[in-house]
């Protein structure tokens, strides 16, 4: 027969394998929650890169806010304030330049009767 501290020893290396595999399972557990969180912070650092804030700190509505600045009329300083100042100014040196063209005329009709005299 068994003695009671042999029955005792192979009880507690039962119990002593029964908390190894259940530390280990645990261990893999641990492992694979950490893999997940890590995977979801690269994903969520990611997301911020495209969605939060630039290099400059800026975040996406602010740099939506300055193209819109740029693009929509605002009194002087967007794209197209600069757009129609270049257009004004186009018209009156086609404007200044019709007005040499006849001046050049008038002079080149006044230097030809001369001439034929």
């Amino acid at each position: 027969m068994l003695n009671i501290d042999k029955v005792n020893v192979i009880i507690i290396s039962i119990m002593q394998m029964n908390i190894l595999a259940t530390l280990a399972e645990t261990w893999q557990m641990l492992t694979v929650i950490v893999i997940a969180l890590s995977a979801g912070y690269a994903i969520a650092r990611r997301f911020e890169g495209l969605l939060g804030k630039n290099k400059k700190g800026d975040t996406i509505v602010e740099r939506l806010e300055k193209i819109e600045r740029q693009i929509m009329p605002n009194g002087g300083s967007s794209m197209s304030d600069k757009i129609d100042y270049i257009r004004r100014d186009q018209n009156k040196m086609k404007q200044q330049v019709s007005e040499i063209s006849g001046e050049l005329k008038v002079i080149k009709d006044i230097v030809t009767v001369i001439v034929d005299k």
